[in-house]
């Protein structure tokens, strides 16, 4: 595990928090998905000190949406 320290000195950009966004968008499981997403937010708060929870929050709840709104990610329908 990272120290506050490494955590800070990661440089995370928009485009980093979009990809994990997206990630645990991805996660089926409602339960496991918001056990996950609690504790990558009490990670990246210290990653940046614009980090938004509510937004990064609403964007994975959007992918989430998105994703599983035709019975499955797109990955699994071979597009």
């Amino acid at each position: 595990m990272l120290n506050n320290k490494e955590i800070q000195s990661l440089n995370l950009t928009r485009r980093h928090f979009e990809f994990i966004a997206c990630t645990l968008g991805e996660i089926s499981n409602g339960a496991s998905r918001e056990e996950v997403l609690t504790d990558t937010c009490m990670r990246l708060r210290d990653t940046h000190p614009r980090f938004d929870e509510v937004r990064f929050r609403a964007r994975v709840n959007e992918v989430h949406q998105q994703c599983w709104e035709d019975d499955g990610p797109i990955f699994e329908k071979g597009v």
